[in-house]
């Protein structure tokens, strides 16, 4: 049985210009035929530090 991976990764500059969030959180999809991963264990989250206002 494996555990859920979740891919942290902290930024001082904007990766995601078009969206107004701080944090992005990404599930995986096939490349080619654009199907989703059919399980949640793998996540990647992104916290951009720009887009924080304290």
């Amino acid at each position: 049985m494996l555990n859920p991976v979740i891919g942290l990764t902290i930024t001082d500059f904007e990766m995601f210009s078009g969206l107004d969030k701080i944090i992005s959180r990404f599930l995986l999809k096939e490349k080619d035929y654009l199907i989703d991963y059919p399980i949640y264990d793998i996540e990647l989250v992104f916290v951009e530090l720009p887009k924080f206002t304290k």
